[in-house]
């Protein structure tokens, strides 16, 4: 017997839980979350508008997998910026600092796993925050309890 039902989501079943930052230009989508997986892993689909930047950031226990629909798309890891084309992936284990932004004049669309999952909360707990008007604290509190650290100037 498995840990969790089976099931079949698409992208735009109602209950699929979507968060917009910067006005819906980039979002979100929570396909599936580590509760309907025995918390094994929470799987999203991503957009990115055009010159947006995932800031440089580490998950101290989350290793995630992104799968590039659309070109245009640098990630940082390791100290270097490397172009990412459709059709590849980018395995980003955890503790590594890593930071993507969307080179292209276009929006890029991706999708990406998290493993164990829970980085839904993360994601949840930004939205929340960012309509709530919270202070710097607010964020700081937040991002210690998901796991995720926002190092000074690029460096951990």
């Amino acid at each position: 017997m498995s840990a969790f039902e089976p099931r079949v989501v698409s992208s735009d079943d109602p209950g699929v839980t979507v968060w917009d930052f910067m006005d819906g230009e980039n979002h979100v989508r929570q396909l599936m979350g580590a509760d309907q997986t025995a918390g094994r892993l929470s799987f999203f689909e991503s957009v990115l508008a055009p010159g947006v930047v995932i800031t440089a950031h580490i998950h101290r226990e989350v290793d995630e997998y992104w799968y590039m629909l659309d070109g245009g798309i640098e990630v940082l890891l390791g100290g270097r910026q490397i172009p990412v084309a459709a059709g590849s992936i980018v395995a980003i284990p955890a503790g590594t600092l890593h930071e993507l932004r969307n080179a292209a004049d276009t929006s890029v669309r991706s999708i990406f796993f998290a493993i164990p999952g829970g980085l839904e909360d993360f994601f949840a707990g930004t939205s929340d925050l960012l309509a709530s008007g919270a202070k710097p604290a607010d964020f700081a509190a937040l991002f210690e309890r998901t796991g995720t650290v926002f190092p000074r100037n690029g460096t951990a």
